[in-house]
């Protein structure tokens, strides 16, 4: 309950903002630098918080919808305030389940991509496995709608589920995002290393890109790479930092060598 009115009073005081960590592709060069958005609560004291504290907190008392329209209204107002600079830029933002479901962020997540001056092929959105298996066909229904816009779709968190490959041709996503679980493992534990490789020949079957998270060592670099991953994202590529760091300095090169 404490944090309630810690998240209240983040709206009110503007304790929120907005990081990014990158994802970088493994063996292509690509037309956009791609970035994860990460939310992060900012304490009166400075103190930065992850959103592992509040977004458990939020999605019990039906806040984590009004979370969301936030990371969504400051991303396009970020992206609008810099889009000559950062054109190559695409932005993937996470949508909790309880919005996917809703018409009333459906709605509202429209208007803002319609009203909005922005290239809306720099944005992608994120779902989990288990949000979407909840309500399929509602989940297909919003990816669509969203999709005839411009914007592309990436299932995370793919393989928690216990009929995720019965799914996953339904779902009409671009991207498709393993479990970090079976990442973590895949330097000690052949098993994972064969679910990451299998997971990945499906996804390629169904035309999605398919992105490893947690990596981080070059040992695991090698491994996806030879299970034929496409991106990576993890402390080897870089660490969280604040949005605005995108701006304020030259961002680094974040390409892998083809030949590594």
């Amino acid at each position: 309950m404490e944090w309630v009115s810690g998240i209240m009073e983040g709206f009110s005081e503007d304790r929120f903002c907005l990081y990014v960590q990158p994802i970088v592709s493994i063996d292509k060069d690509e037309r956009h630098t791609h970035y994860e958005v990460l939310i992060r609560y900012i304490r009166p004291d400075g103190t930065v918080v992850s959103p592992n504290d509040f977004l458990p907190p939020a999605e019990r008392y039906n806040l984590i919808e009004r979370i969301d329209s936030w990371v969504v209204s400051n991303v396009i107002a970020w992206l609008q305030q810099h889009q000559q600079r950062l054109s190559d830029v695409m932005f993937s933002v996470n949508l909790s389940g309880r919005s996917i479901g809703s018409q009333t962020f459906h709605k509202f997540l429209r208007e803002s991509l319609n009203e909005s001056e922005i290239d809306i092929t720099q944005l992608c959105f994120e779902i989990t496995e288990t949000a979407v298996v909840d309500n399929v066909e509602k989940s297909v229904e919003f990816i669509n709608s969203i999709k005839q816009l411009g914007a592309k779709f990436s299932l995370d968190d793919f393989g928690t589920g216990l009929s995720s490959f019965s799914y996953l041709k339904q779902f009409p996503v671009d991207y498709l995002k393993i479990d970090g679980e079976f990442i973590r493992d895949i330097i000690e534990d052949d098993k994972s290393y064969v679910f990451v490789r299998s997971m990945t020949e499906v996804g390629h079957c169904l035309d999605m890109e398919v992105i490893a998270e947690f990596v981080e060592s070059d040992t695991m670099f090698n491994k996806l790479r030879e299970a034929n991953v496409d991106y990576i994202k993890g402390y080897q590529v870089g660490k969280p930092v604040s949005i605005q760091t995108l701006v304020e300095s030259e961002r680094p090169n974040l390409r892998l060598a083809h030949d590594s």
